[in-house]
């Protein structure tokens, strides 16, 4: 079989594993648990795990919430990393300067955040030529650095359902040419065979952070989105029984239980409408450690 036919057989594997997978959870979970060994003695004991905080910046409800969300964060004393994008750092550059006078990282999410509904619905990055997916990068490195005097050194894909079609050695070599050290862009699920949850990838110089996946539904990112307001049936009619307090103690007793890293992403307006950052950090205080993906190269963790 050739190199390409296989790939597309991955891919369309891995595309049914996001749109139907879920539904196998129970049985996923189980054969997790059985492969990855519970090196924790018990739940409450052990050394506390890195818990990554980061938010996404994908609409204007998310930069509104800001003021709200730096105060949560300064009550926990807890600093984190934000996924933002260039037009947005254009049309609200004050909002974006506080994220770094507050101690924050800034992550690049693309200029234009193809197949977004606010600044580009008609584009999808995967559909995008090399050069224009390079130029989406480049731009915003050139509008954040321009307007804020900051250069990012992490990346995050738009879409995370959609990852599976990007060539990813081709991505991480984007990001060395610009200067970049990280990508958090691969599910748990997706990272290579053999991979740590925090890995150094084929394209030296280019560390790979997965996405920690819902305890509910293995083939999704735990993110607030698809806890609160995806339209996916898969995801609803579980999230009507399974609050978001439950299904983050779950993540965080699964993963301490194997003392692995906790990498999530949250969207802003969601943790402001419903309220639940407080309870986020009283639930995980006890068992991490929270940082920003930058603490990584300081030799924080």
């Amino acid at each position: 079989m050739s190199m390409g036919r296989k790939r597309s057989l991955s891919v369309l594997l891995k595309k049914g594993m996001l749109g139907y997978g879920n539904l196998f959870y129970p049985f996923v979970n189980m054969w997790r648990s059985f492969r990855q060994p519970q090196r924790g003695r018990a739940f409450g004991r052990g050394d506390k795990i890195p818990f990554y905080v980061s938010f996404d910046l994908d609409f204007e409800k998310d930069i509104k919430g800001l003021p709200a969300l730096f105060n949560r964060l300064n009550k926990y004393n807890v600093k984190a990393s934000f996924a933002c994008i260039g037009k947005f750092i254009e049309m609200f550059p004050e909002s974006h300067r506080e994220i770094l006078s507050e101690g924050h990282e800034i992550v690049n999410h693309t200029y234009s955040h193809p197949d977004n509904d606010e600044l580009n619905p008609h584009s999808y990055y995967v559909e995008l030529r090399p050069e224009e997916q390079f130029e989406e990068i480049r731009k915003m490195q050139e509008v954040c650095e321009t307007l804020l005097q900051y250069k990012p050194i992490g990346f995050r894909l738009p879409h995370f359902g959609n990852v599976v079609e990007v060539d990813m050695p081709r991505l991480y070599h984007q990001l060395n040419k610009l200067g970049m050290v990280y990508d958090t862009s691969l599910l748990k699920y997706n990272i290579p065979k053999g991979k740590s949850d925090i890995y150094e990838t084929d394209v030296r110089g280019i560390t790979e952070f997965s996405i920690s996946t819902c305890p509910y539904h293995p083939y999704a990112a735990c993110d607030s989105w698809h806890i609160f307001r995806s339209d996916r049936n898969v995801y609803r009619w579980i999230h009507r029984f399974k609050t978001f307090e439950e299904t983050f103690q779950k993540l965080v007793k699964g993963c301490f239980l194997r003392q692995e890293m906790i990498n999530v992403y949250l969207d802003p307006m969601d943790m402001i409408a419903h309220d639940v950052f407080d309870a986020l950090m009283e639930l995980a205080g006890p068992y991490c450690d929270f940082h920003p993906y930058i603490d990584f190269f300081k030799k924080a963790v």
